[in-house]
């Protein structure tokens, strides 16, 4: 596990030099078991924002807001969103449900306090990338049950949607991709030790995916998590949800921190602050430098 850790961590020597922003600003909110880190980014920007509560990925048992600081920032400036990055609690020392019961309470923190940041809680999304999409999804499922905070937009970046997804990028893509599917399967077990959770786990299992807001699902041409997300896309299509699917060819999973290696990765960035511009008018029409 130590060792697991330390190699996504490592990630962070893959990214370009943090982008420039207004201002960065960490504090802590009350997760579901105790305060827990969270991150502000404002864009240069002098204006209300809309905001996003951002759950980095990790296999919910790596990770932290501080891997996520460069693309953040970057996401920030691509939005011209105020991006709020939340810590949760890590498996195996704690399973399903902490991480999606701490993401919740993330976005109930999100929607009570972004307004003393500089941002508009009445444009409010969640986001997330790889194991923090599939947090995005079950907290916009979790708002929609209970009622609120309103969304009103999520975006799942390469999103693990399924334990037992059996698809053609998991046998394409499972080995030598970064994430093998071995690995897959492995962080899954970590997470979710009982199986008869997975329905409460996985989003792909809700009994219903009516009535979500408007999603933006990307996902990598190399990923062995590739297809489910892809599939999942659908599956919010035939729900009636409103949704954008953008395959970004060329790139592996955990591309968000991969930016020294290729430019590719903008394309994340330009799709989100696309999708944003339209479903939250998140993007003005001239952004100061």
């Amino acid at each position: 596990m130590v060792e697991a850790r330390e190699i996504i961590g490592s990630l962070v020597q893959f990214q370009r030099p943090p982008e420039d922003i207004a201002s960065v600003e960490t504090t802590t909110y009350p997760g579901a078991a105790g305060p827990l880190p969270i991150r502000i980014f404002r864009p240069i920007l002098d204006k209300t924002l809309p905001v996003i509560l951002f759950l980095h990925g990790g296999g919910w048992m790596a990770g932290d807001i501080d891997l996520l600081d460069g693309p953040c920032r970057s996401l920030a400036n691509a939005t011209g969103a105020l991006v709020i990055s939340a810590a949760y609690r890590l498996a195996p020392e704690n399973p399903f449900p902490a991480a999606p019961d701490d993401a919740f309470a993330a976005l109930q923190w999100v929607q009570a306090h972004c307004n003393e940041y500089g941002g508009d809680p009445t444009r409010l999304a969640v986001a997330g990338e790889s194991g923090g999409g599939t947090l995005a999804a079950t907290t916009a499922l979790r708002a929609r049950d209970a009622g609120g905070p309103a969304l009103a937009a999520q975006i799942l970046l390469y999103p693990a949607i399924d334990p037992d997804a059996d698809t053609a990028s998991r046998t394409e893509y499972g080995d030598g991709y970064l994430i093998t599917a071995k690995a897959v399967d492995w962080m899954w077990r970590q997470y979710l030790p009982d199986p008869t959770l997975a329905r409460l786990a996985s989003p792909a299992r809700a009994s219903s995916l009516a009535g979500l807001p408007p999603t933006l699902v990307v996902t990598m041409e190399y990923d062995a998590l590739r297809d489910e997300g892809e599939a999942f896309a659908e599956q919010l299509r035939q729900a009636g949800v409103t949704v954008e699917q953008v395959r970004i060819d060329g790139l592996i999973h955990a591309s968000m921190t991969l930016s020294a290696l290729t430019d590719k990765t903008d394309q994340i960035y330009a799709a989100a602050g696309r999708f944003l511009q339209h479903h939250l008018a998140a993007v003005p029409d001239t952004v100061e430098p």
